[in-house]
């Protein structure tokens, strides 16, 4: 992907004689010694690296490897008619082999080193090898970086820094979910950086529905650009890696690397020398890319997903209901690939009525969103997809570690673990104050997932643990704040107690909104006695704390209180009576 009228003879007589002298080393996975299969070509070959492997992990037998294979299989779903024996497994470490099964291979890597990224690097490896390679081996090398998109809006700040990372000739990672903009602003970047006589670009398609771009093969049309016969170009990834570097050393050149899987992969196409500028655009953070600088790619701001919105569908579209607009660009989370899908819809419908769409999630979902997630959720751990959705049951905005811990009965290390996974993935926003939350369409995907994936029992104990923490919690931190003292009803449960006032204090600030909206959701519900001692517990801390009269939706609890009063009055009679008379 060359976008260079300048003829290279120049260069490349420069540089030829460094690249025959040229002798970079093979890329490893980790300083540490582990195998790494990237620059395998045929099965015996990944074998070895697979005896290499057992090696490493201090030679795990070949019983605790299909034990372990059997176990996750067994939690994933998989009857015991399709689990493997150690005899199988046995027969995957020896030479000879005309076939490995690609499922079978990924288990057994993942029991030996249980890193998800390492273990797809052994899944591109095999379908590479075994003929999959036509499609990762196609790489489009003349991709034209002289001119920026059409309809570009906003980035303003972004690009500014970008700018000044470029002209610093830094290896810059543009990160973000799936659909916010990242390839588009780097290409209207990248357009405007000059001094660079060579423009390479590459769409790894790390997430794409295909096989990824095989990084040998990127290597190869590089190459190729760079005015290398083919009978020129070296077979293996480490030989190409050296002559790649070896004719960009002294040449100023600009590299764009789109949507990257990993670190790994971007690597081995990182130029030679210290004139160039490296522009990546990732779903991950990237963070094991050393050097690099890492720019992060959120929503876009209200007024440029207003001047997106009159772009695509019209401005006398939007202009006619600008509320509306507005209303409905803030539930897509202002995402631009979301209101660039709503803006088509408005345009290929006249008679649509209005721009305030009540449900745009699901429209935006249906029409290539939902794809887009789908791909990110499935590169990640299952326990770490399973929280994922299980964070969509939360009806508050925010929710802090603790409180994802007890929705899906895990430690709060190991809820932690996960969270941070999801952020790193771009599925899950962590504010500064140490609480996460979803992004709209993160939300509307979880939300559906968790009624496909997840078993209807698993999902009401999951709501039941989280109401009841929520419940007792409150419960406890108020009669902390209140003169009457902790109530002994209290003491029953998990719920982790706050020990102080001040942690009371801070506690209840942090989850008065979401207080309200499992108050709201436990009514909407009939669960009677939970919103009946919601109510209770907010009336309580609004009144003696005057949190009231600073929370933008406390007008609501008057609201929840009359229904949780009528039901409770409907469904306890008796109980009623009693404190009437008392």
């Amino acid at each position: 992907m060359l976008s260079d009228p300048v003829p290279l003879p120049a260069i490349l007589g420069q540089s030829r004689t460094a690249h025959r002298r040229a002798a970079g080393p093979a890329v490893t996975g980790h300083a540490t010694g582990l195998p790494d299969p990237a620059d395998v070509t045929s099965l015996d070959d990944l074998v070895a690296r697979l005896r290499l492997l057992k090696a490493w992990s201090q030679d795990m037998s070949y019983a605790a490897v299909t034990r372990i294979v059997n176990d996750r299989w067994r939690r994933a779903g998989r009857p015991d008619s399709e689990l493997t024996t150690r005899s199988t497994v046995a027969g995957y470490f020896a030479f000879g082999r005309s076939r490995l099964d690609e499922d079978l291979l990924v288990a057994i890597v993942t029991a030996l080193h249980p890193e998800p990224e390492y273990a797809e690097r052994w899944r591109r490896t095999l379908r590479m090898i075994r003929g999959d390679a036509t499609a990762a081996a196609s790489v489009d090398a003349r991709c034209d970086l002289s001119t920026g998109p059409e309809g570009f809006v906003g980035r303003g700040a972004e690009l500014r820094h970008l700018d000044e990372l470029a002209g610093a000739r830094r290896i810059v990672v543009v990160q973000g979910m799936a659909g916010v903009g990242k390839t588009w602003l780097a290409r209207h970047a990248t357009h405007r950086i000059g001094g660079c006589r060579v423009r390479l670009a590459a769409d790894l398609r790390g997430f794409g529905a295909g096989p990824p771009a095989c990084p040998s093969a990127v290597l190869a049309g590089f190459l190729r650009r760079l005015g290398l016969r083919y009978d020129q170009i070296p077979r293996d990834l480490a030989a190409r890696r050296a002559a790649y570097r070896a004719l960009t050393r002294d040449v100023p050149v600009l590299v764009v690397l789109d949507d990257a899987a990993d670190e790994h992969v971007v690597a081995p196409l990182l130029p030679g020398g210290p004139d160039r500028v490296v522009v990546v655009t990732s779903r991950r953070a990237l963070t094991g890319l050393r050097g690099a600088a890492h720019l992060p790619l959120t929503a876009l701001d209200p007024a440029a997903s207003l001047d997106l919105l009159r772009r695509v569908a019209g401005a006398a579209r939007i202009d006619a209901d600008v509320a509306g607009a507005r209303r409905t660009a803030r539930r897509v989370g202002h995402h631009p690939l979301a209101l660039s899908i709503i803006g088509r819809h408005l345009r290929e419908h006249p008679d649509w009525p209005g721009v305030d769409y009540a449900r745009p999630v699901a429209l935006v979902l249906a029409r290539g969103v939902r794809s887009g997630l789908a791909a990110s959720v499935g590169r990640l751990p299952d326990a770490t997809g399973h929280v994922l959705r299980l964070l969509a049951l939360h009806p508050g905005h925010d929710i802090d570690c603790r409180a994802v811990a007890v929705l899906a009965d895990m430690t709060v290390d190991t809820a932690r673990t996960h969270l941070d996974t999801l952020v790193r993935a771009h599925l899950l926003q962590h504010s500064s104050t140490g609480r996460y939350s979803l992004h709209e369409l993160a939300r509307g995907y979880a939300a559906e997932a968790v009624r496909l994936e997840e078993p209807a029992s698993q999902v009401r104990a999951a709501t039941g643990r989280l109401f009841g923490y929520y419940r007792r919690t409150a419960a406890v931190a108020v009669a902390r704040l209140s003169a009457a003292g902790r109530p002994q009803s209290c003491r029953a449960g998990p719920s982790p107690t706050p020990h102080t006032v001040a942690e009371a204090r801070r506690w209840m600030a942090d989850e008065h909104a979401n207080l309200l909206g499992l108050t709201a959701h436990a009514v909407a519900r009939g669960s009677t006695g939970l919103a009946y001692d919601l109510v209770m517990t907010l009336w309580r801390y609004q009144r003696g704390s005057g949190a009231g009269s600073r929370c933008p939706r406390s007008s609501e609890l008057g609201d929840h209180a009359g229904r949780a009063e009528r039901q409770y009055a409907n469904e306890y009679p008796a109980d009623r009576r009693s404190r009437e008379e008392a």
